[in-house]
């Protein structure tokens, strides 16, 4: 490559970063009210998943604490994005309690919609994507919309209440030291390609509610994703997990490492272009690249 078009790469890749990492503001400058879901980008500013395969039916929404594309075949979310900011963090910061029961998604309808008995009685957990102790500092609507069942999938305890929960603690306390992260996190369906290798694969099991008179059923994903991305001065960095949807308990909940790998394994084993707003080149090289878990 010669140096004039080398140059306006790298030109292009730097403006391009800093507008996806917060657009150009310092976490000073940061917004501390919600931003009205029409501004489309502030949960996702490197660009929202786009689908690469045609088997997906999505309903896609913005809400003042996250975006989420949730797969109406499979009653889960196929992707869930938000911005998290150290100020809603900090001491005398709003806080809010949880509720009792998940809600009903107000803009989903008929055979989409799923409601809290789906999952009563049965093994799994209601596993929030967009967590309720991330939601917290700004507004109690903030909190309640991560209640929706569009924003839950089947986890169960082993996974959910110890090692996920840990990880979505550990990306809070990124947050405090870091500013401003982003997070794009949700299910995978795959199946073994010897070892510890895996390729995508359909669904191969589903959750049938264990209350009688309710109707529908929910996929189970085989492992979740998380990818978690910020800006150090003038460079991007990234980091993604795939961790099994398992029933026995993990040999280590706090070993995130041993479930990182490359964003394009995340695309490969989902379907999805991540951060799809960046130049090529600079695409490829953070995606195909796994970088030290942060401090």
């Amino acid at each position: 490559m010669d140096r004039l078009r080398l140059s306006t790469v790298f030109l292009f890749s730097f403006l391009l970063v800093t507008a996806c990492a917060g657009g150009g503001d310092t976490v000073e400058d940061a917004p501390t009210v919600p931003v009205p879901p029409s501004e489309k980008d502030v949960h996702d500013p490197c660009g929202r998943p786009v689908a690469m395969v045609g088997d997906l039916e999505l309903d896609v929404r913005v809400r003042q604490g996250y975006a989420r594309g949730f797969e109406t075949t499979w009653k889960i979310p196929a992707w869930v994005g938000y911005r998290l900011d150290y100020r809603w963090f900090k001491p005398g910061a709003p806080s809010f309690d949880r509720l009792n029961r998940y809600l009903v998604d107000p803009d989903l309808t008929g055979e989409q919609r799923i409601t809290h008995n789906h999952y009563t009685g049965t093994k799994f957990e209601r596993g929030q994507m967009a967590p309720q102790p991330a939601m917290q500092g700004r507004t109690e609507d903030i909190v309640r919309e991560s209640y929706y069942m569009s924003n839950v999938a089947p986890q169960y305890a082993s996974l959910e209440l110890r090692l996920w929960m840990n990880l979505e603690g550990q990306v809070r306390k990124w947050v405090r030291k870091y500013g401003r992260i982003y997070v794009v996190t949700g299910p995978v369906f795959a199946k073994s390609a010897g070892g510890r290798k895996l390729e995508r694969a359909g669904v191969q099991g589903w959750m049938k509610p264990a209350k009688p008179g309710i109707e529908g059923r929910v996929a189970i994903p085989t492992h979740f994703y998380k990818i978690v991305y910020r800006k150090d001065d003038d460079e991007l960095r990234t980091l993604a997990f795939v961790v099994p949807n398992q029933s026995a308990r993990f040999a280590d909940d706090w070993d995130f490492g041993r479930w990182q790998v490359t964003v394009d394994e995340v695309e490969k084993l989902t379907g999805f272009d991540f951060l799809s707003r960046l130049p090529n080149e600079l695409e490829d090289e953070l995606e195909s690249t796994v970088q030290p878990v942060w401090e």
